[in-house]
């Protein structure tokens, strides 16, 4: 890369960024991770947490919880609320000291009310980015954040005319409610929103699916690639957003993260990938000839040629659920790799014990199809 602040950091971590002929550029690891090790942690370029409605912010603006009865409030803009005294001084040191008066929220949600609910976080971003853009002392985190922002690729020309059409909408609202935050005209927001929409962050509460936030880290989205068997996760924790080693990694191994959820079927993944993402994943489980690739098409099986739904799997509540003889088996075969201390062999295990077994028995089409009969049930 041509930033010596980027490399310089990518070095510090343990990393480097080779060219690839299929992905562009791919990082790998030049020291080895342990499963859990800290690969790399930096604070976002602009964050802010999800909200239950748009009258009230309900989340501390430092680490996404929920926000207490009695809260803190900053005391200089009145604005920002936290969970905690920790948060507010945490969030006060490492970056409100210089965003506080200067990030207008009231204007915000003014804006934002001329919008549908779900246009409403890329309003936010795309005017939270550009206005920490404008910033002229900052510390080097930012400095290399805003660095990454620019190398980023907008994929203009990849977005569907109907996506264009609503980012043309925002960027109205944008320059009419925020015309000094350096966009000069409708185009210029549209790019903005568009770099953001394909490269931004969601954190999510660390005990349930229910997102907490938002996160644009560019260094994040321009470093590591994706895949469907990532090697790494983030979280969002007190204002940074660490990247973990979910399994050990060697020197050479590409650092990789999961752009969306793996367990979905290899058909949704490569459609939303390509749709969102403008790529197509060539990774092992998506084209590989491993026996887990084998077991992931064996996943994305339809239902049978009847469009008949699959043996075993009850309708209604009528009858106790019953569990699949293939679940039962997979059971056993699990117990059986605990009791020897091995994993060796697991993946061919799976395979063999589920690749002979009717597509109708088997097959991530066939539980959905089990679950909208399980809806129909119920209403």
């Amino acid at each position: 890369m041509d930033s010596k602040e980027i490399n310089a950091l990518v070095a510090e971590n343990g990393l480097r960024v080779e060219l690839d002929s299929v992905k562009g550029k791919r990082t790998v690891a030049v020291r080895e991770f342990k499963r859990g090790d800290t690969i790399l942690s930096i604070r976002p370029l602009y964050e802010f947490p999800a909200r239950d409605n748009e009258e009230s912010e309900s989340r501390c603006a430092h680490c996404f919880a929920r926000l207490p009865k009695r809260r803190p409030r900053c005391s200089q803009c009145r604005q920002t609320q936290y969970c905690s005294i920790n948060c507010q001084t945490t969030h006060w040191t490492s970056r409100h000291y210089f965003e506080c008066m200067k990030m207008d929220e009231r204007a915000v949600d003014a804006a934002c009310m001329e919008l549908k609910p779900e246009f409403r976080p890329s309003l936010r971003m795309c005017v939270g980015v550009m206005r920490t853009m404008s910033f002229q002392t900052v510390p080097a985190w930012l400095r290399v954040q805003r660095e990454a922002w620019h190398m980023l690729v907008t994929h203009r020309d990849k977005h569907p005319q109907f996506v264009l059409t609503q980012y043309e909408e925002i960027a109205r609202v944008i320059n009419t409610h925020h015309s000094d935050i350096g966009l000069d005209s409708t185009s210029d927001a549209i790019d903005v929103l568009c770099r953001s929409g394909c490269n931004n962050f969601a954190a999510y509460e660390p005990n349930g699916p229910r997102m907490s936030g938002y996160l644009c880290s560019p260094l994040v989205s321009l470093l590591l690639n994706h895949s469907c068997l990532p090697n790494a996760a983030f979280v969002y924790m007190g204002g940074m957003q660490i990247v973990r080693a979910l399994d050990d990694i060697q020197i050479g191994d590409e650092i990789t993260l999961a752009y969306m959820d793996g367990l979905q079927p290899r058909d949704v993944r490569q459609k939303q990938l390509s749709a969102v993402y403008f790529f197509d994943c060539t990774c092992d489980k998506c084209c590989g000839e491993s026996a887990r690739a084998q077991v992931d098409v064996l996943m994305s099986r339809a239902l049978g040629v009847d469009g008949q739904m699959p043996e075993y799997l009850p309708t209604d509540y009528v009858q106790p659920p019953a569990i699949e003889p293939w679940v039962l088996r997979v059971i056993d075969m699990l117990l059986a790799h605990c009791q020897d201390g091995t994993r060796d062999g697991f993946d061919q295990g799976l395979l063999d014990c589920v690749g002979s077994l009717p597509p109708r028995n088997f097959s991530f089409a066939a539980y959905t199809h089990w679950l909208e009969c399980q809806d129909d049930c119920l209403e």
